[in-house]
């Protein structure tokens, strides 16, 4: 949750390319078990391509590439967002087993929601590859400084629902048998009830035209070679919490 952030201040007035996601509404009812079997899930566009963050200082881009592919895609309908990850992840392992852990220090996925989009107020959702969730009503300090002012993590998305299935064996320690074994993957399935978001700042359920800011993440911990800290709309910094670079989800009839 919390990334120092690296580089300097950028101009508050600068042009921000961000990323554009089109979420149609689900044709069908969506049973959360991480299978993504549903027609709807494979139909939905992907977000696109995740880039490791923190590779824009200077004004430089080097190696945004990840060293394993990431895919999501998100869905509504009256009462819930939907959003899935799939995740290439030859070394899956967690060792956070209790709900509101400090999930972001081991691997993880991560959803963030700034429905009114000021860059103030939102929700941070993570996700580890044993389903075990933590949940954050999030104030950030005002752009270009980024990062958090103020994090209360007891706070919870109630009526949450979310599913991981792992196509191999995930790992409960850092040095644990299991982690000299090839595993293929895990696969995030949520589901975000639209009325636990009303205490965030323009949570009312969308209607079809609205637009949020989103942003969508991954932390890949490998045991060989270095972590890798992913953004669907890249944050330009080590800090996934710069709300100006989230993505915009535009909700479709």
């Amino acid at each position: 949750m919390l990334w120092t952030l690296l580089c300097g201040a950028v101009f508050a007035g600068a042009p921000v390319d961000v990323a554009r996601y089109q979420c149609y509404r689900a044709l069908s009812s969506i049973n959360v078990d991480g299978r993504l079997d549903e027609l709807d899930w494979q139909i939905a566009p992907r977000v696109g391509k995740f880039t490791k963050v923190g590779q824009f200082c200077g004004g430089t881009i080097s190696d945004v590439a990840s060293r394993y592919r990431t895919e999501a895609m998100m869905l509504w309908d009256d009462e819930y967002l939907y959003v899935a990850f799939a995740c290439e992840d030859p070394d899956m392992w967690a060792t956070k087993f209790e709900r509101d852990g400090h999930l972001w220090e081991e691997e993880v996925v991560e959803v963030f929601l700034d429905p009114d989009g000021d860059g103030k107020d939102y929700a941070e959702l993570e996700v580890n590859p044993l389903n075990i969730v933590v949940d954050l009503k999030i104030t950030a300090w005002p752009f270009p400084k980024g990062g958090v002012k103020e994090g209360d993590i007891g706070w919870d998305i109630k009526g949450l629902r979310t599913a991981v299935v792992a196509e191999g064996t995930v790992a409960r320690s850092k040095d644990a048998p299991e982690r000299k074994d090839e595993d293929r993957g895990w696969t995030v399935e949520i589901a975000i009830p639209w009325n636990a978001l009303k205490d965030i700042p323009g949570g009312e359920p969308p209607k079809p035209g609205d637009q949020w800011r989103v942003n969508l993440y991954r932390i890949e911990r490998p045991k060989d070679g270095r972590d890798e800290y992913l953004a669907w709309s890249n944050v330009r910094f080590l800090n996934f919490h710069m709300p100006r670079y989230f993505g915009v989800v535009e909700f479709m009839p």
